[in-house]
């Protein structure tokens, strides 16, 4: 699951071309340091440290996290799908599920779901505890869950044409970024190690200083362990927030159930979904749905376009589909508090 803030407002940011590419830097490492930035873009320091504050100011980028590979701290995703029968209900649950350390999102959408629920935990049996907790005297209309299995399409950002973001320029390779390709090295956290990701999981961009204050070790020593759990892929990206609604841009969750999964079939759709310049995250499934997609649009028109052209090239695997409207976004972070305890 991918940071689907839709924070309404009726004034749309303007950026021009070098704005454009400092949020395409910081999409791929929002802890580019500013020199780095202001290279890459051929401004000044003073002049990219002003634009980025700007986009901050204003709301465009809201805040940042680090994304947290949750599978080698040996938890695993659980997304549940939930229709409460009224408001007060829905109350009730919010409370609760926000207030949860094991929760590590809570969206509203509009549609035959009302609710997203994602729940950090080791086991299944686990998960479904949590879950029963959570609607314990609550009455739930309708309920579905998933095991999520692979992200097979990430982005911060959609590919769109108005944003003028060249291809070109979001391959090249910043040598802050390096690290993140590199080949994959061995490293087992310690219990220092925990309390930086669930602090960066919160800030991407906190200071070596103010992480080193948190957890009482030196400034060489937190380098040296961010980058040892960024090489040994515990820490897998450091990425804003962005407010779509500032860039006329709205959110729709589809959840897809196929007829037939077959290598092949399975193989084709995610090729075709990968490919496709509106979505932003999409995985695969295990459970009542097979995939979960997130995808961006400014208007119904594109939503629709979009539905049709999955239908009419996969017409005889397709069985059904849910189209969700993201409405408000109540709480996400990639490690939750509860994988601490």
């Amino acid at each position: 699951m991918r940071v689907v803030h839709t924070e309404d407002t009726a004034e749309k940011v303007v950026l021009d071309k070098k704005d454009e590419k400092i949020l395409s830097l910081l999409c791929q490492n929002v802890r580019l340091p500013l020199k780095k930035v202001a290279e890459q873009t051929r401004l000044s320091r003073q002049s990219a440290e002003y634009r980025l504050r700007s986009m901050e100011k204003n709301k465009l980028i809201v805040v940042s996290r680090s994304v947290i590979n949750i599978k080698k701290l040996g938890y695993q995703s659980f997304h549940y799908f939930i229709t409460l029968l009224d408001e007060p209900s829905e109350a009730v649950f919010r409370r609760r599920a926000l207030s949860h350390p094991l929760v590590n999102a809570l969206i509203s959408y509009t549609g035959k779901y009302t609710l997203e629920l994602a729940i950090m935990a080791a086991s299944v049996k686990q998960s479904h505890g949590v879950f029963l907790e959570l609607i314990e005297g609550i009455e739930v209309s309708e309920y579905s869950g998933s095991i999520l299995l692979e992200t097979f399409k990430s982005a911060v950002l959609p590919t769109m044409e108005h944003l003028e973001i060249k291809d070109k320029f979001l391959r090249q390779d910043p040598s802050f970024n390096k690290q993140f390709r590199s080949n994959e090295k061995k490293y087992i956290p310690d219990e220092k190690d925990l309390r930086i990701m669930a602090l960066l999981a919160e800030d991407a961009r906190m200071s070596l200083k103010d992480l080193g204050k948190a957890i009482g070790i030196a400034g060489d020593g937190v380098r040296y362990r961010v980058s040892k759990l960024v090489e040994s892929r515990h820490i897998l990206q450091f990425r804003p927030v962005i407010n779509f609604a500032l860039m006329g841009l709205k959110i729709q969750s589809i959840l897809f159930k196929t007829s037939s999964r077959s290598k092949t079939v399975d193989r084709q759709f995610k090729q075709f979904i990968a490919g496709q310049e509106s979505v932003l995250w999409a995985t695969e499934l295990f459970g009542d749905w097979d995939y979960l997609v997130y995808v961006t649009n400014d208007d119904s028109e594109q939503i629709h376009d979009f539905i049709n052209a999955i239908r009419s090239t996969f017409i005889d695997c397709i069985n059904h589909y849910e189209v969700l409207f993201a409405f408000k976004e109540y709480r996400y972070t990639f490690m939750p508090k509860g994988i601490l305890q």
